[in-house]
């Protein structure tokens, strides 16, 4: 279950058995507030998945603030994670995909008012706030924490994101090796509005906006649906059957617009093909859709077979440093635009546009 958290079994007479969930502590560990956060929001999830029959643990108490570490107790689910073991048997990929198009199909009943991370209001109701994943917290100048979130579209949410980013590369926390680079791709990626750039600026974004408008347009996505943002195979238990027993891990999750949420997971990428900038379907995610196809959800389908646009946006705003950011950013714009550009000739062209940015006058010194 991840090397985020410590996992203690806990064993009754009767034969039941629960897991308690703790974050663990480490020098490099996020403060306390944020864990405490993550653990509120994971519970809330898991609320939320249970009320459309998502198999999820069930949470039977929950202790965060206080004076002893945080944690929360919860069903310790059959099966192991072994989803990379069974591909090579057509029969057990078979059933694990069609337990995932059963998955997408309950999410896709839950809409949610706002994009953002499941929590509790004050009454106890589960409600989305802001999103709790680490990278995404500064500290404000009077030392208080800052959140994203929640907000009305999902364009709204990757501008925040990206001005983090932003702000992180101009303060030489992140991507210190290929700063201009990066930075430059934040800002193309940053899609503004008239009202925040000067006119002559603005000019230089047609382009994106115009990719923008083609992702995101005005007014759509008015409902967000859950989103498990680390949906790798290790996080999917499966039975004897070879049938999923419980989608664990969902520490991080978030309300995202349907095209996010209903894109095919991580597992059925074909990884390094994905990384490559390759953006066919690899034949997982073919299968994903065909069974969401047979299921009588050709719109969730439809979120699959069209999807690689919006798995690559994770990637590229503020993902690894591992991610060859030029190539992942031109594999999206070929997505949209349907043309590419070379290294070279682009970082030419973004320069010259963006020469008035204080932030890229900045690293180049």
């Amino acid at each position: 279950m991840g090397g985020l958290n410590l996992h203690l079994p806990i064993s009754f007479s009767d034969g039941v058995q629960w897991l308690a969930r703790l974050p663990q502590s480490s020098p490099t560990s996020p403060p306390q507030v944020i864990l405490d956060k993550s653990l509120l929001s994971e519970t809330a999830t898991y609320s939320l998945l249970q009320s459309v029959g998502v198999k999820v643990p069930r949470i039977h108490a929950l202790e965060v603030g206080g004076s002893t570490p945080s944690f929360f107790l919860m069903d310790r689910l059959p099966g192991t994670p072994k989803f990379y073991e069974i591909l090579s048997d057509p029969a057990a990929r078979r059933r694990v995909i069609e337990d995932v198009a059963d998955c997408f199909i309950a999410i896709s009943t839950l809409p949610l008012a706002a994009c953002g991370a499941p929590t509790f209001d004050t009454q106890g109701t589960v409600t989305i706030g802001p999103l709790v994943e680490p990278r995404w917290h500064q500290r404000a100048q009077d030392g208080s924490l800052k959140m994203l979130g929640p907000y009305k579209s999902a364009r709204e949410k990757h501008i925040a994101c990206i001005e983090v980013v932003l702000d992180r590369i101009k303060g030489g926390f992140q991507h210190v090796e290929d700063a201009e680079e990066v930075y430059l791709i934040h800002l193309v990626c940053s899609i503004p509005t008239p009202g925040q750039l000067s006119h002559k600026l603005f000019d230089h974004f047609k382009e994106l906006i115009e990719i923008v408008k083609l992702l995101y347009p005005t007014g759509s996505a008015t409902s967000f649906f859950l989103r498990h943002t680390d949906a790798k195979g290790d996080n999917w238990l499966i039975d004897e059957s070879n049938h999923i027993s419980g989608f664990i891990d969902w520490e991080w999750a978030e309300a995202a617009s349907p095209h996010e949420a209903f894109a095919a997971p991580e597992a059925f990428f074909d990884v390094g093909a994905f990384y490559e900038g390759v953006n066919d379907l690899s034949y997982r995610e073919q299968d994903l859709a065909d069974a969401l196809d047979r299921k009588s959800r050709s719109d969730l389908a439809a979120y699959v077979r069209n999807g690689k646009a919006y798995q690559r946006l994770p990637f590229l705003i503020g993902g690894s440093v591992d991610v060859d950011y030029f190539r992942m950013y031109q594999s999206l714009r070929s997505i949209v635009l349907g043309r590419v550009m070379e290294r070279g000739e682009w970082l030419t062209m973004a320069r010259e546009k963006f020469g008035a940015d204080g932030g890229w006058k900045n690293l180049k010194g």
